[in-house]
């Protein structure tokens, strides 16, 4: 009985699909492929030793019934577009393809035509000087190489002329068509400048004097820290007699300066020179009266070689201010080694409530150089303050307030031959260090002689550069006669002031800016 319905129930399952493929061909029986029967016999099932006729009829593995197998009609068949309608596309593809090859050489004949364009106006906008040499250091800006322009710089740069040689110079500018267009040219730095020799015209040495005769006087070049410095001449250093020579100095680019100058030999003396005599010292009181008045304040700068000092006295006897050395470097390339007094000036002079600044005696040859001191001096006040909280401009700060700043004091000038620097050079350092004290909140002062002043240093370049730059002037006698501005004016180092046991330099500090000369 069960055989008789399991029987009847697979008939009536074939005829069900055989219905359902002829109402739906998209319909395929289980075991049909591609639309054609297969016989059961040829199939099996890898898995299963069940017959495949089991499984066409729709049986599992397991026996239980499943349902038919649906192919959408993509799956089923491909749908053929006729031909007719693809021959009617090809002319549409051709009159695209053609259009798209036109507009692509419309725009290549326009981006040729404008960049012919921006090349003709290049040409007619920019017309260069026809000399496009500057000399070293000089100022100079991209305007001024430009004999004409039809437009309008963007940006008029200033261009570097600290370095010797061929320099690509590039700039913007706005040309008549109201086009932002790029434009270059090469520039060349060349040095023309001559070395310069300070000297005399007659110099006397011992027989067998030791040293370079080309140290008898200082010499040097605006660009080139190591010019070749020579003696012409026949001489015999070891016999007395008069010689006629040449100092010539000759720097890298091949400018050169000789000078003539008589050489005396002569024996040295057979007895010691008596010592020089003390120097006649001029009291503070008699400075005050010369040179005090509302615009201007009387003060001193101090060192280890005033020894110990009474700063109450000091204020008592008319003084209104002080620059205090606070240390020094121990020779070219040594250490830094601090006044043994400048503490004790420092806390005395703030305790009588005296204006100060500061000073250090520098060796410096580098810019790297002069920064590292500058940091030396920053550090030995933050120690400073540190022991003596009094001194601090603030409760709140760990600086010391230096109303009249720091200066930078290079006074190596014997040596200055054989350090190895040009004027540039040292200029450098000096701006070196002024800028580092100014970035340290610190008002900078340069200190010199007149003589140095007028020959070496460039004090006002260096105050375009530093804004708040000052000069200290060295200047014994009894007015100045420097004719470049400056804001204080050591005027003797023979003083005598009330607590100090030694000679002191005195110093005149004017309270308006510019040439004293001048107001």
């Amino acid at each position: 009985m069960q055989k008789k319905i399991i029987k009847s129930f697979r008939k009536s399952l074939v005829e069900k699909n055989k219905n359902n493929s002829q109402a739906n061909p998209d319909v395929i029986p289980n075991g049909a492929i591609d639309g054609k029967t297969q016989s059961p016999k040829h199939l099996t099932n890898a898995t299963s030793d069940k017959p495949a006729a089991n499984l066409a009829a729709g049986e599992s593995d397991s026996g239980t019934p499943q349902p038919p197998i649906v192919i959408s009609p993509a799956q089923s068949r491909p749908t053929i577009e006729p031909e007719h309608t693809r021959k009617s596309r090809k002319p549409i593809i051709v009159v695209v393809v053609v259009i798209a090859l036109i507009a692509a050489v419309i725009a290549t004949i326009f981006l040729i035509h404008d960049h012919l364009e921006n090349q003709r106006l290049d040409a007619e906008s920019v017309v260069l000087k026809e000399n496009l040499t500057i000399e070293f250091g000089q100022s100079a800006k991209v305007s001024d190489f430009l004999a004409n322009l039809n437009g309008s710089i963007i940006e008029d740069k200033p261009i570097d002329t600290e370095q010797l040689g061929q320099q690509e110079i590039t700039f913007e500018y706005i040309n008549v068509k109201n086009r932002k267009r790029p434009s270059k040219f090469t520039i060349e730095v060349v040095d023309t400048t001559k070395p310069k020799i300070f000297g005399g015209n007659t110099y006397t040495v011992y027989t067998n004097h030791q040293g370079e005769l080309t140290d008898l006087m200082m010499s040097g070049d605006n660009v080139d820290d190591n010019p070749v410095r020579e003696i012409h001449g026949s001489y015999d250093i070891n016999k007395p007699g008069t010689y006629e020579l040449k100092y010539s100095i000759t720097d890298a680019s091949g400018n050169q300066t000789v000078k003539p100058f008589t050489l005396n030999v002569i024996n040295p003396p057979t007895s010691s020179n008596p010592p020089s005599p003390q120097p006649e010292l001029t009291p503070i009181s008699s400075i005050i009266k010369q040179h005090k008045t509302t615009e201007t304040k009387v003060g001193i700068d101090v060192s280890q070689w005033q020894g110990e000092i009474d700063w109450e006295k000091v204020k008592a006897s008319g003084v209104e201010f002080a620059m205090l050395r606070i240390g020094y470097q121990y020779g070219f390339d040594g250490e830094y080694v601090i006044d043994p007094y400048f503490e004790a000036n420092l806390i005395g002079a703030k305790a009588n409530q005296l204006p100060v600044g500061l000073y250090s005696y520098s060796y410096a040859t580098t810019p790297a150089e002069a920064r590292a001191e500058a940091e030396w001096i920053f550090a030995t006040l933050s120690e400073i303050a540190s022991r003596n909280p009094e001194l601090r401009s603030s409760s709140s700060s760990s600086n010391i307030n230096l109303e009249l700043g720091i200066a930078f004091d290079w006074e190596n000038w014997s040596y200055f031959n054989t350090v190895g620097m040009s004027f540039y050079t040292i200029n450098k350092t000096a701006e070196t260090f002024l800028k580092t004290v100014e970035d340290a909140g610190y008002k900078p002062l340069l200190y010199s002689s007149k003589n140095y002043l007028d020959l070496i240093w460039q004090p006002s370049q260096l105050a375009q550069k530093i804004p708040t730059m000052n000069t200290w002037l060295a200047q014994y006698y009894h007015y100045a006669t420097y004719d470049g501005d400056y804001q204080i004016w050591q005027m003797t180092d023979s003083g005598r002031v009330l607590g100090i046991n030694e000679p002191v330099d005195i110093d005149i500090m004017y309270l308006k800016p510019g040439n004293p000369a001048d107001t």
